[in-house]
């Protein structure tokens, strides 16, 4: 990543002597990114916060929306849920807003996951389980639901996304680790979690 952030780091500073706001933004979003693979949420936040502002300063509706997605986004992945919590009412006007059903969805499941992050799985289901699709095994929400059920004691719902679906297709797999680990399955607990470091998702908030 080293070299990587080095080149995005000299393109940032050219944008901005040339008061370029597209490429300010566009390369800020992905500092914040790649911030957010390396786990240094502070600065994940700080560049998602430029990206977010230059994109306001160049109108555009959709970069706003998806840059402010990605800033509420740092929050989560630092952990900081209750400054996502406050912000997520904006950033579902502005998804009503595009009608954009995809996006629209993936507020949704940011939501759902912010929920889970502050101890709230009942509500993290009432979010989640529309967005779920019992035939997609790539669906994104299929993982958090599950960790959901786990923590909220309703392993028979559990157990039915366990069986109805290829857990090797599934993008998140705390919530398999969590079930698992639940049951006292360990050796099918640390293959998870070995598939979830392989992903290289860096949300770890499921351990537990």
């Amino acid at each position: 990543y080293g070299e990587a952030l080095y080149q995005l780091m000299r393109g940032y500073k050219l944008a901005e002597e040339l008061n370029d706001d597209l490429w300010t933004g566009r390369i800020s979003r992905s500092i914040s990114d790649l911030y957010n693979k390396t786990m240094n949420s502070n600065e994940a936040i700080k560049f998602a916060l430029i990206a977010y502002n230059a994109m306001v300063r160049t109108g555009n509706q959709r970069f706003i929306r998806e840059s402010f997605f990605d800033y509420i986004r740092a929050f989560h992945n630092a952990k900081r849920y209750d400054i996502a919590l406050k912000l997520y009412p904006s950033l579902l006007k502005m998804g009503i807003q595009s009608h954009d059903p995809v996006f629209i969805n993936s507020i949704r499941s940011l939501y759902g996951k912010t929920l889970i992050g502050v101890g709230q799985p009942l509500k993290a289901i009432k979010v989640l389980e529309p967005l779920y699709n019992p035939i997609d095994s790539t669906n994104n929400c299929i993982g958090y639901l599950l960790l959901a059920y786990v923590n909220s004691g309703n392993l028979t719902k559990a157990r039915q996304i366990i069986s109805n679906h290829d857990l090797n297709e599934v993008s998140y797999h705390g919530g398999i680790y969590s079930y698992y680990k639940l049951n006292k399955e360990y050796d099918k607990a640390l293959r998870a979690l070995e598939q979830q470091n392989k992903l290289g998702n860096n949300d770890l908030s499921w351990i537990m």
